[in-house]
C-alpha cells in the first residue's frame, strides 16, 4: 500500500467518525414533538373581517360601564386597514342626583358610538399560545373620528389607541385593544374636552 492510499483511507475513516458523532448528537437534541406554528403564509392577511368586542369604558365625570360593539374591517394591504364600528354603553348621573344636581334628563341613559378608524400594523411577531402552538401576532396603532350620542345630543369624537391581534387560524382571530375616546361636552355647564379610556377584547372572522 503506497503513501497516497494510506492518506485517503485515513481521511475516509476520519470522515466516517465525524459523520457518526454528528448524527448521534443530532438525535440527542432533536425534540420529541414539533411545535405547531401558524405562519403568515398560512393566513389570508388581506381578508375582510367582521367582529364583536366587549370591555369597559370610563365615562369622564360620570361612571364606568360595559361597552359592546360590532365592527367591520377592510385592509388595503398587509399593513394598513380601515374599520367602521357601532357600539353601545350606558351612562348615569347617580352621584350628582344624590347631592341634588341632576345633569341628565334621566338617571341612566344609553350611549351610542359611531366610528371610522384607520389602523397600521407596526410590529409583526409571535405569541406562544401553548407548548405545541404558536400564533402569528400583530401590534397595531389605530385612530379615527366619529360621533357619540346620548341624551338627545351628538358630539364629535376623536379616538386613538393601540392593540394586539392574534390569528387563531385562517379565518379567526382575537384582539386586545386600549383606546381614548375624546369629545367636548357641556353637561357640566361649560365646554370641556373629556377623555374616556376604554379597554376591550374582541373576536373577528375573515371572509
Amino acid at each position: 500500500m503506497n503513501f497516497k492510499e494510506m492518506v485517503m483511507k485515513k481521511i475516509l475513516l476520519i470522515f466516517l467518525c465525524v459523520y457518526s458523532v454528528s448524527a448521534a448528537a443530532f438525535d440527542i437534541v432533536k425534540p420529541d414533538t414539533e411545535q405547531e406554528l401558524i405562519r403568515d403564509s398560512d393566513i389570508d392577511n388581506v381578508s375582510r373581517n367582521i367582529g364583536v368586542y366587549g370591555g369597559l369604558i370610563n365615562h369622564e365625570n360620570f361612571n364606568s360601564s360595559f361597552i359592546t360593539a360590532l365592527y367591520f374591517s377592510y385592509p388595503f394591504d398587509e399593513d394598513v386597514f380601515v374599520e367602521a364600528e357601532y357600539g353601545i354603553s350606558v351612562i348615569n348621573d347617580t352621584e350628582y342626583r344624590n347631592i341634588g344636581l341632576p345633569l341628565l334628563s334621566q338617571e341612566e341613559l344609553s350611549v351610542q358610538f359611531y366610528t371610522i378608524l384607520v389602523g397600521y400594523n407596526i410590529l409583526p411577531g409571535e405569541v406562544y399560545w401553548s407548548r405545541e402552538k404558536t400564533l402569528v401576532s400583530r401590534f397595531y396603532l389605530i385612530a379615527g373620528v366619529g360621533a357619540v350620542s346620548f341624551d338627545d345630543a351628538d358630539y364629535v369624537s376623536i379616538q386613538f389607541g393601540a392593540g394586539i391581534k392574534m390569528e387563531l387560524d385562517k379565518n379567526k382571530s382575537i384582539r386586545f385593544e386600549a383606546r381614548n375616546r375624546m369629545y367636548d361636552t357641556d353637561v357640566l355647564g361649560t365646554d370641556k374636552l373629556t377623555n374616556n379610556i376604554e379597554f376591550h377584547l374582541g373576536v373577528d372572522w375573515g371572509f
